[in-house]
C-alpha cells in the first residue's frame, strides 16, 4: 500500500495558479455560507456579510500560508521532482484541516460555539473524517489519468528517437561565457547532455567528465544555443539529438540519455511543444 502513496504526482501549479485557486476557493466558501446559511447562519441577526467574510477571508490566509509560504520555507519538502500521490493527499488534507481550525477558531470568538476540547477534537476529527476519503479517491484518480496519458504519449516520442537521423546533431561549436561576459566553457555540441540551473549558476553536463559549473542564468544561456536545444523545465535546457529514452509518468516525461546517470524532467506545461520539437528533428 505504502508504494501507492510514493508514486510521482504532478507538482504544485505556478505561483499564479495557486493564487488565483485560493482566491477562488476563498470567494465559494464566501458565496455558499451567504447564500444558504448552513451550521445557524440563518439565526445571525444583522452582519450576515460581514460574518461570512471573515468565514471566506480566514480559509483565503489559510490557502496561501499552505500553498504560496509552506513551498518556500520547506524547499525539500516541496521539490518537484520528489512531489507524490501521499505528499499531495497531505497537502490537502492539512488545507482541510488548518480551515476547519481557523473557522472552529472564528465560531467560537462570534459564539457560535462554545470552546472546549472536547468540541474542538470533535470539530476537527468530524471534518477529517469527512474529507480523507474524497481527499484520497481525488487524489489517486488524478494520478491514473496523468500517468496514463503521459505514458501513451511518449511511445510516439520514442519511436521518433529510434527513427531518428544520425547527423540531426549540430556540429556546431556551443560557447558559454560568465555573467561578466568572458567565455568560461566552449565545447561541440554534440558533447552537451543538459544544461541545469543551481541558484546563481549553471551546471553543463557533458557525455564525458563531470559536469562544468559556471555562473550564469538559465534564460541568459539559453539565448546563446543552437536551436536543438530546448527548454524543458524552468530548471533545465536539453540538447534533444542526444536524448535516447522517454519515460512517462504522472508529474510529465523524464529523459535519459545513452551511458549517462542524469535524468531530465519535462514539466506538464512544455509536453506539447518537446513533442513537436522531437518529431520535427527526427524528419531531418
Amino acid at each position: 500500500m505504502s508504494g501507492v502513496f510514493q508514486r510521482p504526482f504532478p507538482p504544485l501549479a505556478e505561483k499564479s495558479h495557486r493564487l488565483r485557486s485560493a482566491f477562488l476557493i476563498a470567494f465559494f466558501v464566501f458565496g455558499f455560507l451567504y447564500l444558504f446559511k448552513p451550521f445557524g447562519l440563518s439565526e445571525v441577526q444583522g452582519g450576515l456579510l460581514l460574518v461570512t467574510a471573515l468565514y471566506g477571508l480566514i480559509t483565503l490566509i489559510i490557502l496561501l500560508l499552505t500553498q504560496l509560504l509552506f513551498p518556500i520555507l520547506f524547499k525539500q519538502y516541496y521539490k518537484e521532482q520528489k512531489w507524490t500521490v501521499g505528499k499531495e493527499i497531505f497537502q490537502s488534507m492539512a488545507n482541510v484541516l488548518l480551515i476547519a481550525i481557523g473557522n472552529f477558531l472564528l465560531s467560537c470568538y462570534l459564539g457560535f460555539f462554545p470552546w472546549s476540547v472536547d468540541t474542538f477534537l470533535l470539530f476537527v476529527g468530524f471534518t477529517f473524517a469527512i474529507g480523507i476519503i474524497p481527499v484520497t479517491i481525488q487524489a489517486l484518480v488524478r494520478q491514473n489519468i496523468y500517468h496514463r496519458r503521459n505514458a501513451r504519449a511518449v511511445i510516439d516520442d520514442n519511436r521518433a528517437i529510434a527513427e531518428r537521423q544520425k547527423h540531426s546533431t549540430s556540429a556546431s561549436i556551443v560557447s558559454i561565457s560568465r555573467e561578466d561576459g568572458e567565455e568560461a566553457f566552449q565545447a561541440e555540441a554534440e558533447d552537451i547532455l543538459a544544461i541545469e540551473s543551481s541558484g546563481n549558476y549553471i551546471e553543463v553536463h557533458r557525455s564525458e567528465g563531470k559536469p562544468v559549473l559556471i555562473r550564469k542564468s538559465l534564460s541568459a544561456t539559453q539565448r546563446g544555443l543552437p536551436e536543438e536545444f530546448f527548454r524543458t523545465h524552468r530548471s533545465w535546457i536539453v540538447n534533444l539529438p542526444l536524448v535516447n529514452h522517454v519515460e512517462g509518468n504522472a508529474r510529465g516525461y523524464v529523459l535519459s540519455f545513452e551511458n549517462a546517470s542524469i535524468e531530465v524532467p519535462v514539466s506538464r506545461s512544455k509536453l506539447g511543444d518537446f513533442d513537436t520539437k522531437l518529431k520535427a528533428l527526427s524528419k531531418g
